[in-house]
């Protein structure tokens, strides 16, 4: 992105139904220079900050809408009658020339006439070429919308994790100088010092594989920001997703209806159908109409024309029909195998999301808990020269990778929520009234 391009600001709506960005068919307008973006996400951007400026700044989306627009206007070429053509025709004598006017001239004026409805048929595969453009392009949004969502989840993980791990590192560091300490003063075995050690060799390699996993992630998403990999990104927060508030079965009934893979197979049959009418036109005879006004031997004459283009090659014709038909056939099969593979993710996004929030809800009311009183109890009982130096080592790394899994099941929950509100079209956390108002 140049830094004299702009960003357009779009409206949070865009991070529930990515779709209704384009509803009025209109670009947005510009609110935004990049250096006021690059200063939000130095801040620490909220979720549909990013949104919006992952949605302005991707080729993808632009592109997109050019295709829209270039289909749109190619409907009106396609509704068009063919141009006619003009021909001046003239004959010198060749022992006279220069001398006179030409003996013998003509003017020819020729015009196709479509058949009645050919035009039409014509104009209808142009439309339909318009409204899979328009379908692409909210598809191109719903996918910058979810990699974004899933790359911000991602960003907040790493940048959670690494600060654990950092924590984990320094907190087995001192269990180990006290077992160092211990060992010393014959408290503790050596075989008890070497697990905590190992303890503090896992936890460094996991707070420096986390560092390296966060500088990836955070490349991928000033990618996907348009901004450059050095760009500073604060502090992201993330909230357990909210409950569905729709059922499986009406999530399923949302999908085939807003899902851009099956409305572009349902509009791609419809296209079929559509050159299936347009092929019948084809094999008929085309007439065209010609003028001629010309001057011959020192006459003056006018003269009209109507010829035919015929269809004489029967194969050619039936051909043409087969093709279509064979058309059809195949946006059908599309359209059912879309459905097909859409109910499937549907299912797999659904289990990911309910699976994600139990997960949640089990460390956050449970296993946390239990670990850090666990933890707690082999630090007393260690002071108390009760324990060894390893149970406590051993309870500070569960209390640790129950933390780690806290935050991924944290992440994974917004990731299959948006995966699953990419596939429904809508908001699923607050359902909608007839009007398409948000409950």
């Amino acid at each position: 992105m140049k830094k004299s391009a702009p960003l357009f600001l779009m409206a949070s709506v865009l991070a529930l139904c990515p779709s209704l960005a384009m509803a009025q068919d209109q670009k947005p307008q510009c609110e935004k220079t990049l250096e006021e973006a690059e200063a939000a996400l130095a801040r620490g951007p909220s979720l549909a900050e990013v949104l919006n400026i992952a949605y302005c700044a991707s080729p993808m989306v632009w592109a997109a809408q050019k295709e829209w627009e270039s289909a749109v206007e190619k409907v009106r070429v396609e509704n068009a009658p063919p141009n006619p053509e003009l021909m001046v025709e003239g004959m010198y004598m060749t022992e006279n020339f220069g001398q006179f006017s030409p003996d013998d001239w003509t003017i020819k004026f020729t015009q196709g006439i479509p058949l009645p409805g050919k035009l039409d048929a014509a104009g209808e595969l142009a439309e339909s070429d318009a409204r899979q453009a328009r379908i692409r392009l909210d598809q191109a949004v719903r996918e910058v919308s979810l990699s974004a969502r899933e790359s911000y989840a991602d960003l907040y993980y790493y940048n959670s994790a690494a600060k654990i791990a950092a924590e984990q590192e320094g907190l087995v560091k001192t269990v180990v100088g006290a077992g160092e300490s211990a060992y010393a003063s014959s408290r503790a075995s050596l075989y008890d010092v070497e697990k905590a050690r190992a303890q503090s060799g896992q936890a460094a390699f996991d707070a420096l594989f986390l560092e390296e996993k966060k500088k990836i992630e955070r490349a991928r998403l000033s990618a996907l920001l348009g901004m450059d990999d050095a760009t500073p990104i604060g502090p992201l927060s993330l909230e357990v997703s909210r409950d569905c508030a729709y059922t499986l079965d009406e999530v399923y009934a949302l999908a085939e209806k807003n899902l851009e893979e099956i409305r572009l197979a349902d509009e791609g049959l419809g296209k079929a159908k559509a050159m299936l009418r347009a092929a019948r036109y084809e094999n008929l005879p085309e007439p065209s109409l010609g003028l001629s006004y010309g001057e011959n031997g020192g006459a003056r004459f006018a003269g009209l024309t109507l010829s035919f283009m015929l269809p004489a090659w029967g194969e050619k014709n039936s051909g043409r029909l087969a093709s279509a038909e064979a058309d059809i056939e195949k946006m059908s099969s599309m359209g059912r195998a879309a459905r097909n593979d859409a109910r499937a993710m549907v299912a797999e996004a659904w289990f990911a999301l309910k699976n994600a929030r139990r997960l949640n809800a089990l460390y956050d009311n449970d296993l946390l808990k239990q670990a850090l009183a666990a933890a707690q109890s082999a630090e007393s009982l260690f002071r108390q020269g009760k324990g060894t130096i390893s149970d406590y080592a051993e309870a500070l790394s569960a209390y640790y990778n129950f933390s780690l899994a806290r935050e991924r099941a944290l992440a994974d929950s917004q990731k299959a929520l948006a995966r699953l509100e990419k596939l429904a079209g809508v908001d699923l956390t607050a359902r909608a009234d007839r009007d398409g108002a948000q409950k």
